[in-house]
């Protein structure tokens, strides 16, 4: 559907995707994001969403649960000792799919921001909890947990969705610019897979003493 012929929600979300991904999330205007919706009243987004943040709060939960269908056969395979190569697959792929689209990559540069400042990395994350994604991240966690040191696993695990966040939305820049990209996609997604796996499996060479109690 033409986004002249979109519902003043779905407009004022198309808006802020976009103005969130370039602004960014603290630096984006909201009478910037009223005016790209094309709404003359600047109390659009608090009478559909409450507020700036519950606009945020939409972007998120519409990708997430555009996600949610794939990741919860995913989970239903994965049995109850999945390797952790294919844990780390499922959790990928579908939202490194995000790149086909524009509010696809637009949604990878928005996550990017927030993976350094909040918990999105993990299955306690507001964003997910009760998701199938939620399910993948803490199977992950007991996975990881079984070979290394709880302090060291999680902190494995938030480092992994740092890398995997800035690596999608740096792609998604790229796709957006027109730049070459190195590597398709298919081969991009195998490969980030690949390392993310490697550095999650890795044998740990930090002492007890530097794990705080």
């Amino acid at each position: 559907m033409p986004r002249e012929g979109l519902p003043t929600k779905e407009k004022l979300i198309t808006a802020g995707e976009h103005l969130f991904a370039r602004e960014g999330i603290d630096g984006a205007h909201t009478r910037d994001i009223v005016t790209r919706a094309g709404q003359a009243n600047d109390s659009a987004i608090h009478y559909h969403f409450g507020s700036r943040q519950g606009l945020l709060s939409a972007i998120l939960d519409k990708h997430v649960q555009e996600m949610e269908a794939e990741r919860q056969l995913a989970v239903s395979r994965a049995g109850t000792r999945p390797r952790i190569a294919t844990v780390v697959g499922a959790i990928v792929e579908p939202v490194a799919d995000k790149l086909r689209t524009e509010d696809g990559r637009n949604f990878l540069r928005i996550i990017a921001q927030l993976a350094g400042v909040t918990r999105t990395g993990t299955a306690e994350a507001a964003p997910l909890r009760g998701t199938a994604l939620a399910a993948q991240l803490a199977t992950l966690e007991t996975a990881c947990r079984s070979r290394l040191p709880t302090a060291i696993a999680d902190e494995r695990i938030r480092s992994m969705i740092t890398m995997l966040t800035a690596s999608l939305a740096d792609r998604a820049q790229r796709i957006e610019s027109g730049r070459r990209l190195q590597l398709d996609h298919d081969a991009y997604v195998a490969n980030l897979v690949d390392m993310l796996a490697a550095a999650l499996r890795a044998p740990s060479t930090a002492g007890p003493q530097g794990l705080r109690r």
